[in-house]
């Protein structure tokens, strides 16, 4: 009695194939052109939606403390805009989503969250000047980086666009 239970070996004797048949491959298709490499004002407009997306999510985190937290920020009452806390907080709120989906429509081309981008920059930065006697430190940074944001979706915007599409 021979053991065939390790026999790998066909009936006439040759090695099982390795590979399908020629005809049972699907053809393979051809990969795509190669993409050029990213401008650098592309991707300073890149950055230009990471920093809208990051600052809409500051702002957001402003927002909330304001809202569930009145007390948190004391030196509201002295601010240049005589709003209860409350009211600063769902400013910032509302600021903070915009801005993130603004900086989402950045990344994918859109001419309307450029614009939108542009004009929540806008706004940030005179909401965080109104509001820099309650952070000066915090305001700053944020001040500089609605600047940055400006200048990169209003001098290089349509580079990115024009990559997307």
């Amino acid at each position: 009695m021979t053991d065939t239970s390790h026999n790998d070996r066909s009936r006439n004797g040759a090695p099982p194939p390795l590979h399908w048949p020629e005809e049972d491959v699907a053809p393979a298709e051809p990969a795509p052109p190669p993409r050029a490499p990213m401008t650098r004002w592309q991707r300073w407009v890149g950055f230009a939606g990471v920093m809208l997306v990051l600052l809409g999510l500051y702002e957001l985190m402003e927002g909330l403390v304001g809202i569930l937290n009145p007390g948190y920020y004391v030196a509201a009452s002295r601010l240049p805009a005589h709003l209860s806390q409350s009211a600063w907080g769902w400013a910032h709120l509302v600021l903070g989503i915009a801005a993130v989906l603004a900086g989402l429509g950045v990344f994918v081309g859109n001419t309307a969250a450029r614009v939108v981008g542009v004009a929540v920059a806008v706004f940030s930065a005179i909401v965080n000047l109104a509001w820099l006697r309650s952070f000066p430190g915090w305001g700053v940074v944020v001040i500089t980086i609605d600047v940055l944001v400006i200048y990169a979706l209003t001098a290089h915007g349509r580079e990115l666009a024009d990559r997307v599409r």
